[in-house]
């Protein structure tokens, strides 16, 4: 495909941003970043937030990161939960979601407290990945893919095909009423 810039997928914890991340840069020849793993792993972390039980980034010095390892390949595919993290120029933004039973039960499998799992759910319900993503691109830049499919392979076929034949943005899922029926 002759990429350059960035392929950016966000999620929330669990919605399959990683996985995706790695079929992604395997297919395209892009080399995957996981924003999380790279500001822990090289210190990019402003502290440890308690109440929200999670690191925060460094945002800033993260981005510059992400800048440097652009400049050594000709693209990243970057799974994050913040897309202000990630500098362009953005290919294309994946809003990886998941639907909020499944969610729940991956959450609550590694170990999340009652408060970040619900707080991950809303997130998914309000479709907040595809809002953070309208935050630092176009709606037609934007693709919707289930992560936690049982059909992955289809998912990538989704982007990729997406990505090759660009249209105009497709509203995919609508979590709400799932949501709502766990309250």
């Amino acid at each position: 495909m002759g990429l350059e810039g960035t392929i950016l997928l966000v999620g929330a914890p669990a919605s399959g941003k990683t996985t995706l991340c790695m079929e992604l840069s395997r297919k395209l020849g892009c080399k995957c970043v996981s924003v999380s793993e790279l500001a822990r792993r090289e210190g990019l972390i402003l502290e440890y937030d308690d109440m929200r039980d999670t690191w925060v980034l460094d945002v800033e010095r993260v981005r510059d990161r992400i800048k440097e390892l652009l400049s050594e390949d000709r693209c990243l595919v970057v799974e994050t939960i913040d897309p202000s993290a990630v500098p362009g120029p953005h290919v294309v933004g994946i809003a990886v979601r998941c639907p909020p039973r499944k969610l729940k039960r991956r959450l609550e499998s590694r170990g999340y407290k009652d408060v970040k799992v619900w707080e991950n759910l809303e997130y998914e319900a309000v479709d907040g990945p595809l809002y953070d993503l309208l935050r630092v691109m176009d709606l037609d830049k934007v693709i919707e893919v289930n992560g936690c499919s049982e059909d992955l392979r289809g998912e990538i076929e989704y982007v990729l095909n997406k990505m090759r034949y660009e249209g105009e943005f497709e509203k995919r899922f609508n979590w709400t009423d799932e949501f709502m029926g766990m309250l």
